[in-house]
């Protein structure tokens, strides 16, 4: 098991209190029923001081933590877009050794890392080109029957039937 720093011990919620409710407590005390009693470096204004210090010292955590995490966000932005652009110019690159056997096999040896994100960069979603037509055409059952399986025979064909418009089709072409 990895050693944890005190850092990442306290608590890095929003709004979250640094100083534990057993600390407050002991504080309280001194303030309330022991305010008369001085030790020689403990009575209740040094331990109002060291909340104090200890208050001061989380929110300037919080606001670091805050930074490293927009920092790291544009961090893995940024590694996105090189992935992308890295992509399109292997790419252009394949297009453009066709012919050459020798710089496709370096290509080829080429195995780019994946976005950080798991997903497709925003600007390589920006770029793609959007899709054009129409879209495909129900199959035939599953636009006069309204099911893709058939379960009423009656509306199929028999075979005494099909052979009948083949032989109308046939008289037809004649």
């Amino acid at each position: 098991m990895a050693d944890q720093s005190p850092i990442t011990l306290l608590p890095t919620l929003v709004g979250a209190d640094p100083v534990a409710g057993p600390l407050r407590d002991v504080a309280a005390l001194f303030a309330d029923e022991l305010s008369e009693v001085r030790f020689p470096d403990l009575d209740a204004k040094i331990l109002n001081a060291a909340i104090g210090d200890v208050e001061k010292a989380f929110a300037e955590v919080a606001r670091l933590e805050a930074a490293v995490t927009e920092a790291r966000r544009k961090l893995d932005e940024s590694h996105d877009v090189l992935v992308h652009k890295a992509s399109r110019g292997l790419a252009y690159a394949r297009v453009f050794a066709d012919s050459d056997t020798e710089l496709l096999g370096r290509l080829d040896g080429i195995t780019l890392p994946r976005s950080r994100r798991g997903a497709a960069a925003p600007a390589a979603a920006a770029d793609a080109p959007k899709k054009r037509g129409r879209k495909p055409n129900a199959p035939a059952e599953t636009l006069f029957n309204g099911s893709s399986s058939s379960s009423n025979d009656s509306t199929l064909p028999t075979d005494a039937a099909a052979d009948s418009s083949d032989d109308v089709v046939a008289h037809a072409a004649e």
